[in-house]
């Protein structure tokens, strides 16, 4: 009976389509039902963010500062150009189509980009991590705020698919406005890389699209640069410190303010966060993988969430959209051992789509800063990057 009941588990986690939708329905419980209809003697649904007086207030401040002589938006001269443009529509217009363009920027990625970057493809895998994205804390902060940040990694997905095409100057083009929107896509430059790395192919490449930014930079000429490069110091140097923001520095600074004397953290955290990288970069070129494989490009985006020293909870959508390309090119069928380490990550990852205000009871532990769970992410990912290319001789 016992041994029946173990053979059908396994068989059940060598599914990548079942782990994905146990990981849904768990967390789902963890983060929602639990809090709202168990642990309390009534239901009772807390703001899950912090709102502001006004929808879209990231947004509206961007489009009035980008048109305010020596106001200059924490952005790029090229994106301050863009916000210029966007004022054209009046407010709340611009919020709402704005807001449209987020939404329908994640049905793409979702349903035809990423699909097309994996080696497999399953309708209840994409289904299932596009619904979490929907009704997660993140995504709607994201909405509430009036953020973009899901358009720049839906960007950053379509440069890849681009690259991977032949399309070599619209990849360049696509990544090129999503590191104009916000700085940290730069960090997603190693996945274009190729063998071998001085290659023609790669130094065109790199000289493209670092010459591009480098003139977009200054395209509202020196002045607004230097502002725009204060402007980007500044946030690194204050980060806002508040449970809400799970950078590094930010949440250093939490534990250094509110806990204990800890100034060894921030260059601890650094450390294992680069040690991680490192395994897995490893990995990649002793096994002569493609540098836009799964583990690299989930690595990337991690450290995209926890390096700026000003990342909002916002940002933590990105996550299920690497772990959405995680899956599909992982095959459907795995060994039960692996299929447990996948349950593992879908379910980390998961769980960072709820709110801090709702974890309570015996999860009450999750009413922290998400840092840890995006520890706990990367260490997962590098784990999978060396048990699933071991065997694979170099």
């Amino acid at each position: 009976m016992i041994r029946a009941v173990l053979d059908r588990i396994r068989a059940f986690l060598q599914r990548t389509e079942s782990i994905a939708l146990l990981a849904f329905i768990s967390t789902y419980l963890i983060g929602f039902i639990y809090p709202i209809f168990i642990h309390a003697e009534r239901m009772y649904f807390l703001k899950y963010f912090p709102p502001m007086n006004r929808l879209g207030a990231d947004l509206s401040y961007t489009l009035e500062a980008a048109t305010q002589a020596g106001r200059t938006p924490p952005y790029s001269p090229l994106a301050k150009v863009i916000f210029q443009l966007m004022n054209v529509v009046p407010w709340p217009l611009v919020y709402h189509l704005f807001t449209l363009l987020v939404v329908g920027m994640v049905i793409v990625a979702c349903y035809w980009i990423i699909p097309r970057l994996a080696r497999y493809s399953s309708n209840v895998v994409i289904t299932l991590i596009f619904l979490a994205i929907l009704g997660s804390y993140g995504f709607h902060f994201e909405l509430e705020r009036g953020q973009w940040n899901m358009v720049v990694m839906v960007l950053v997905f379509a440069s890849l698919l681009a690259f991977r095409r032949g399309h070599a100057n619209w990849s360049i083009l696509l990544f090129t406005l999503a590191a104009q929107l916000k700085l940290y896509p730069f960090i997603f430059i190693l996945i274009f890389l190729v063998r071998p790395l001085l290659s023609r192919k790669n130094l065109i490449h790199m000289a493209k699209l670092l010459g591009l930014n480098l003139v977009l930079f200054f395209i509202l000429g020196a002045g607004t640069l230097m502002r725009y490069s204060n402007m980007v110091v500044r946030y690194a140097n204050s980060p806002e410190i508040w449970r809400g923001n799970h950078s590094i520095a930010a949440f250093s600074e939490l534990v250094n303010t509110y806990f204990f004397s800890a100034p060894w953290l921030f260059p601890l955290l650094a450390l294992v966060y680069l040690i991680l990288l490192a395994l897995v970069l490893a990995v990649t070129w002793r096994k002569g993988l493609a540098f836009d494989n799964k583990y690299l490009f989930f690595i990337l985006v991690i450290g995209s969430l926890i390096i700026p020293s000003v990342s909002a909870d916002y940002t933590l959508p990105a996550l299920a959209l690497a772990l959405l390309y995680f899956l599909l090119d992982t095959r459907p069928e795995v060994r039960w051992r692996k299929g447990l380490l996948l349950l593992a990550l879908s379910t980390t990852v998961f769980l960072t789509h709820y709110s801090y205000v709702h974890m309570s009871g015996l999860f009450q532990f999750l009413r922290t800063n998400k840092l840890p769970l995006i520890y706990v992410i990367a260490l997962l990912v590098a784990i999978l990057s060396v048990v699933d290319n071991r065997r694979i001789p170099s």
